[in-house]
């Protein structure tokens, strides 16, 4: 971290990042996943010819490649500086990109270990905590005496909610996994050992259990990410980000 002229300004930066990698949806995350469990799964389904092993070649190659490029398709290493001073912190990149949120506009504050995170008025600024010469403890001090009245950055995000429906939820998380196992190895454990050709019975069985559990995770993930802000009191939500 380094000091500007201003005495009273912090300029974090500038390092060079990978930015723009995409993020995958449910889809795309579903597809990947089966991928990754399914290859364990190839081998016990009996002997395996010349066809066969370059297909198990194909698999194992092809798509990681294919989701390694889409994910970096758009992306590009720029140079990125921040800067917080007494009027708010502001975020500049190599190619031209700014943003700049003001002090009193600030309407929700995520402190992890790595990063300090500042939302208001539809912009996120995300200030990083582990690059060489940055101290986390002076950055935090430094956002916790500018922001508006009634922040707390020593409380703790809201609790996800009482024991009991969480419990409720282990208990289907059981019961879930009990039925995952049977579906898919049941049908390939009966043709591994001889009987009929069913293993792609548990195959498309993976494949719908990541559906579920990938569909299931997207469709929380905004109330997981909500519950990490903190907030002023009196502040009960907070939008995201445009």
């Amino acid at each position: 971290m380094i000091e500007t002229h201003d005495p009273d300004a912090l300029t974090i930066g500038p390092i060079v990042r990978l930015e723009g990698v995409r993020v995958p949806g449910p889809r795309g995350a579903t597809l990947a996943a089966w991928w990754l469990f399914s290859l364990p799964l190839l081998d016990r389904l009996g002997p395996c010819g010349p066809a066969c092993w370059t297909f198990k070649a194909l698999m194992m190659i092809g798509p990681p490649l294919v989701f390694v490029w889409w994910l970096l398709r758009g992306s590009a290493r720029r140079s990125v500086a921040w800067r917080l001073d007494e009027e708010g912190v502001g975020r500049r990149s190599s190619d031209g990109e700014t943003r700049f949120l003001r002090w009193e506009d600030v309407e929700a504050v995520r402190m992890l270990e790595d990063s300090i995170t500042l939302r208001g008025g539809g912009v996120d600024v995300t200030v990083p905590l582990r690059i060489a010469g940055t101290d986390r403890k002076a950055v935090a001090e430094f956002v916790a005496a500018r922001l508006p009245a009634g922040f707390d950055l020593h409380s703790s995000p809201r609790a996800f909610g009482p024991i009991g429906p969480f419990l409720k939820r282990v208990v289907l998380a059981v019961a879930c996994t009990l039925l995952f196992l049977a579906t898919i190895f049941v049908p390939i454990s009966v043709q591994e050992c001889g009987g009929p050709r069913i293993g792609w019975i548990g195959f498309a069985s993976l494949y719908v259990w990541i559906r579920i559990a990938v569909v299931a995770l997207y469709r929380h993930a905004p109330e997981i990410e909500k519950s990490m802000w903190i907030r002023p009191s009196g502040r009960e939500s907070v939008d995201g980000a445009s």
